[in-house]
């Protein structure tokens, strides 16, 4: 009998196929982790990248003689959509929102919102810079449904969903 332990101790055949069955599972669920976590990170920047096309959309279509632009240019809406909806989620993609005002920068360099489009105020009195005319800026925000590829077992089940991004731009 000990001979034959001795022999099954020197046999390491079939060792392969169990560190296979050990390691395989762990190997294929990290993949498909860096699957999904890549194709969320990919998405989140064509939504951005969709933003930006709005907003730059809207700054073509509307010249400054039509700004305020959500006031004066009937058009930035639709504009803003087919830029969005040019990008390659097509229209699964949708502009969640267009919101324009007057903005100052104030004095530690951010933009503080000093009027809305139907009063535009003199100046930046009330952001501290009483010498400087208040800019007219427009944000455009673009949403996305994001639903991962492996849902049961992938981490990406945990990002925020709907993505949003939006983009700025001074009109005037």
């Amino acid at each position: 009998m000990l001979r034959q332990y001795a022999a099954l101790k020197e046999d390491h055949r079939g060792i392969a196929a169990v560190e296979f069955a050990i390691t395989g599972p762990i190997a294929l669920l990290v993949l498909i982790n860096v699957y999904d976590i890549s194709a969320y990170i990919s998405q989140r920047m064509t939504v951005q990248t969709a933003a930006q096309a709005a907003v730059q959309a809207i700054w073509r279509t509307c010249d400054t003689a039509h700004v305020p632009a959500t006031k004066l240019c009937p058009s930035s809406n639709s504009a803003a959509t087919t830029a969005i909806q040019s990008t390659a989620f097509g229209n699964k993609i949708t502009l969640a929102g267009t919101t324009e005002g007057y903005y100052c920068v104030n004095s530690s360099g951010a933009l503080q919102y000093v009027g809305n489009v139907s009063q535009k105020p003199l100046d930046c009195t009330s952001a501290g810079s009483p010498t400087l005319k208040p800019g007219d800026y427009i944000q455009v925000k673009a949403q996305f449904r994001y639903a991962p590829l492996f849902a049961a077992s992938s981490a990406a089940n945990f990002f925020i969903t709907p993505i949003t991004a939006s983009a700025w731009m001074r009109l005037q």
